[in-house]
């Protein structure tokens, strides 16, 4: 409403108020002056010069140099066309920009501390690629992946830095291959390296992103295994994984509403006991030394380490004041569900994201994305399956 609000006075104010006053306030010229008319002086006589060079070559050129000129225009369009079908097709080629990015993911439901383990373990692969000898000059690792806050405690990322161009043998494609092949020596995770790309934002995503979208997320997973079923035959495609993990462990909680109401207890109480002790929670602050400094409440890391020491929890009751035990309560429950139950286009959608190998370009992994699975997925519908290119900046569609 505010829009056309504001289109329909400003047509009202176009139509009656700036006519007027164009009347008023606007005079006629026609003979330009100043810069203008020097300006005009100066176009004019290239305009002039410009005119009798081509009236001189339309009546000196032979008709069949003409000819022969459009002949060689459309041969050189012709050669044109069949490169953009013959050669291979990428986003950004890749180029030796001397970083790289090192993605880790742990298993479903991993901590943080396991996460920190394992990513220590990737370090120390890193390591002999350091050194005077060595194409590396520094890592910077941090655990969860990404930047800014994250639940996501089973993943890492590190950043890696290579040396200046000409203090290394190796470009950073083939170091890349190098830490691909001794990352899988790694147990309990999966790392893969990947370089820049040759955008302006230089992002480390995966260069291969392709949606399935439909109506339903179980058939959509079967869709994905088949998907990462026909991958695996790929040796040009590596590392492929979806956002759609079913298997994220979790602990359900379900209160006793009605028995923790005669305890006098609220469902608020034992959402927020649950949270101080298991999660965490700033309650004040002191000041010491003149620095400011957070007071947080969480039990001992012994204290929860497993879904028993929910049974040591004690909530108060509101109406005797005594403490009563949070397992008369509450029932547990373990799950696996979906982290994450994304969508793309208004569907319900999974996302699968890969690496190529060198020599690999996205053109061909997108036609191969798009037509060999097909056979292996007769109930895939195809308009509901999309490629994508994951670009420095972001994934750019392409269907």
């Amino acid at each position: 409403m505010a829009l056309a609000g504001a289109v329909v006075i400003s047509s009202f104010v176009a139509l009656t108020l700036t006519p007027m006053m164009c009347s008023k306030l606007i005079r006629p010229n026609s003979k330009p002056r100043g810069v203008n008319a020097w300006f005009q002086a100066r176009l004019a006589s290239v305009s002039h010069v410009y005119g009798r060079q081509v009236a001189w070559v339309v009546r000196h050129t032979v008709r069949w140099r003409v000819l022969g000129l459009a002949m060689v225009f459309g041969a050189v369009a012709a050669l044109a066309a069949l490169l953009f079908v013959t050669i291979p097709k990428e986003l950004t080629p890749d180029e030796d920009r001397g970083t790289l990015f090192v993605m880790v993911q742990g298993p479903e439901g991993a901590g943080f501390d396991y996460t920190v383990a394992q990513m220590q373990d990737i370090e120390r692969v890193m390591d002999r690629y350091l050194g005077e000898d060595g194409p590396l000059e520094r890592v910077n690792s941090r655990v969860p992946g990404g930047f800014g806050a994250s639940e996501e405690m089973h993943t890492g990322m590190a950043i890696v830095f290579l040396k200046d161009w000409g203090e290394r043998t190796m470009d950073t494609g083939e170091v890349v291959d190098a830490l691909r092949r001794d990352f899988h020596q790694v147990p309990g995770v999966r790392a893969f390296a990947q370089g820049r790309g040759g955008g302006l934002g230089g992002g480390g995503g995966q260069p291969l992103v392709f949606v399935l979208g439909g109506p339903d997320y179980v058939e959509l997973a079967e869709w994905r295994d088949r998907m990462l079923e026909k991958i695996e035959e790929n040796p040009n495609i590596f590392g492929a994984d979806s956002d759609y993990q079913e298997t994220r462990p979790q602990i359900r909680i379900d209160i006793d509403r009605a028995r923790a109401a005669d305890l006098g207890i609220s469902v608020q109480e034992v959402g927020r006991t649950l949270e101080t002790m298991m999660g965490s929670r700033r309650v004040t602050t002191y000041v010491e030394g003149g620095e400011e400094y957070d007071v947080i409440l969480q039990a001992e890391s012994e204290f929860r380490a497993s879904t028993d020491d929910l049974f040591n929890i004690y909530v108060r009751s509101e109406r005797t004041g005594q403490l009563v035990p949070l397992s008369n309560l509450v029932t547990l429950s373990e799950v696996a569900e979906p982290g994450s139950l994304n969508r793309y286009n208004r569907l319900r959608a999974i996302t699968i994201s890969a690496n190529l190998a060198g020599g690999y370009s996205l053109g061909e992994a997108i036609d191969w994305v798009e037509t060999t699975p097909a056979p292996n997925c007769p109930t895939m519908p195809r308009s509901t399956t999309r490629a994508s290119r994951a670009s420095s900046s972001g994934p750019v569609a392409a269907s």
